[in-house]
């Protein structure tokens, strides 16, 4: 019974799935000042970012860099090793000397082309906007908006070097060193456990307009790209479909030494929820859409 609890509550790092957090809390303070997805970004940020926060005569918007049409990279090309010292200052001047690599609202027509227009780097500067606007840490932002309505009190952006119960990074070569993504936290640097990830998913299948932070949800989860006629990119969500064509609000994240996923159905108000402490070279992502194709048939 012991170990049990302690593997659901064993933190593990989400990657990618810190994408839908920031969306919602994007989103959120957006309603709540009464600006519109569609307005650009730079009226927000130091003007001399300004010049290449657009391209074409096309500005960068929220919901831009939101569904991965902004045209920024990936990641900064810059990037290094030591992604823990690439901070906002970095990014900044990042910005200030790199023109975008497309013009801002560029569709992907491919999944290909969705696969090279998806920016982690985007989804980072939406944290940074986030902590400009508000004055505070983006995990503080989570926290205020997000975390504290759901009772997710061990779900976090901070380094967890102190916290025993965490799950370690490994490859197909053995254990790994923890790598923590710093100034750009919004593309990836979340942690928590199953424990909290049942009650986030849970809000997401239950998620009315009622109250700011159901409001905040919906939109995240609402379409806005569509490729071969099938939904692909939502706003921090993406659309898994199965083998028998279901579709499933959907977000995988990978890290070094780290992958999970989350999968969920409305109408059925089925989830699964999936958390690895290895890496792509393992494959865990085969076991888990396999499992995906089983449950939700």
């Amino acid at each position: 019974m012991i170990l049990l609890v302690n593997f659901w509550l064993t933190i593990y790092k989400l990657a990618s799935i810190t994408k839908p957090v920031i969306a919602e809390a994007l989103i959120y303070w957006l309603n709540q000042n009464s600006i519109d997805i569609n307005t650009a970004i730079k009226a927000y940020l130091p003007q001399n970012l300004s010049a290449n926060l657009g391209l074409n005569g096309v500005d960068i918007t929220f919901k831009h860099l939101l569904n991965h049409t902004s045209g920024m990279p990936l990641f900064p090309n810059d990037l290094s090793n030591l992604v823990t010292e690439y901070d906002s200052t970095k990014i900044y001047n990042y910005i200030s000397s790199h023109s975008l690599l497309r013009t801002p609202g560029t569709l992907p027509t491919t999944k290909e082309e969705a696969a090279a227009f998806y920016s982690s780097f985007a989804y980072g500067f939406a944290g940074i906007i986030l902590e400009r606007q508000l004055k505070q840490p983006l995990q503080n932002v989570f926290q205020n908006y997000i975390f504290q309505s759901l009772q997710m009190t061990s779900t976090t952006l901070n380094n967890v070097d102190n916290i025993a119960n965490k799950a370690y990074p490994h490859n197909n070569s053995g254990p790994i060193t923890y790598t923590d993504l710093s100034g750009l936290a919004g593309g990836g640097n979340l942690k928590s456990n199953l424990n909290d990830l049942a009650k986030y998913v849970q809000a997401q299948i239950n998620a009315s307009n009622t109250n700011s932070l159901g409001q905040a949800i919906l939109q995240s989860q609402d379409p806005t790209i569509q490729i071969d006629l099938k939904d692909h990119f939502a706003l921090g969500w993406e659309f898994y479909y199965t083998s028998t064509n279901k579709k499933l609000i959907f977000k995988n994240g990978i890290s070094p030494g780290f992958t999970a996923a989350i999968a969920f159905d409305k109408d059925t108000k089925k989830a699964i929820i999936t958390l690895f402490n290895n890496f792509r070279t393992n494959n865990p992502g085969v076991r888990y859409l396999t499992l995906i194709e089983e449950y939700f048939k």
